[in-house]
């Protein structure tokens, strides 16, 4: 789009760190603003032009809520994505207000975080939690009608785009695809150089294949991988 002349605006786009500049046209036209979503460790490199972090920064936005002590305390995780929305809505208004734009992309992530830690309490009544999580999701149902409404108020032609990535459902039960690969003897391990479970460090070079999130087997070759243990596929 910034090639063809257009401008784009996009807010929270998981997977897009470090910010960098949309590519403009031979004229000068196109280009844009950019805040990068999860994962996003470093609020200094979230945002393209850097003066707009700047300005989220001022405006208290939250790159993510704490899911860390969240995952186990559950009133303060409901607290930081009520934090977390404020802050979305917030960047919302300053990269929508002036209308410069010809792409606008909101991407709204809140629920997904709740949904991993506090699923059981939207889907029983009776959860301790069930009242405050409904509630939450009203809050984050306020945000997408204020969006909504802003698109309802912009002059034509014009186009609308909705979609979820993906839904949820309780767990029964759960697969680990690396323990399998270790059985059958494709991965092996070194936990002694391993930080964590997570560590790359801890896969040795002898190791045939493995598993990233969600559950993709890679083969271990070079040069895909620096320390493959195989020529090629």
């Amino acid at each position: 789009l910034g090639r063809r002349g257009k401008v784009s605006k996009v807010l929270n786009l998981p997977n897009a760190y470090p910010a960098r500049a949309f590519e403009r046209s031979k004229d000068g036209p196109g280009g844009g603003q950019l805040v990068a979503g999860f994962p996003a460790p470093r609020f200094d490199k979230a945002a393209h032009p850097p003066e707009l972090g700047r300005a989220l920064v001022d405006r208290g936005y939250m790159l993510e809520a704490d899911t860390v002590r969240g995952a186990t305390d559950h009133d303060y995780l409901l607290s930081q994505l009520h934090l977390s929305l404020d802050s979305r809505e917030r960047a919302l208004d300053l990269m929508w207000t002036d209308l410069d734009w010809d792409l606008f992309v909101f991407i709204l992530t809140e629920t997904e975080r709740l949904f991993h830690f506090l699923f059981s309490a939207v889907e029983v009544e009776n959860h301790p939690l069930h009242g405050a999580v409904l509630d939450f999701i009203s809050h984050w149902d306020r945000i997408i009608g204020s969006a909504l409404e802003r698109y309802a108020d912009l002059p034509g032609p014009k186009g609308l785009m909705a979609l979820a990535d993906h839904g949820f459902t309780r767990l029964k039960i759960e697969v680990d695809v690396n323990a399998w690969l270790r059985r059958q003897g494709y991965l092996s391990a070194a936990p002694d150089k391993a930080r964590h479970e997570l560590d790359h460090a801890g896969a040795l070079e002898t190791a045939a294949a493995f598993a990233l999130d969600p559950g993709l087997i890679y083969v271990n070759a070079q040069p895909r991988f620096n320390r493959g243990s195989l020529s090629q596929i």
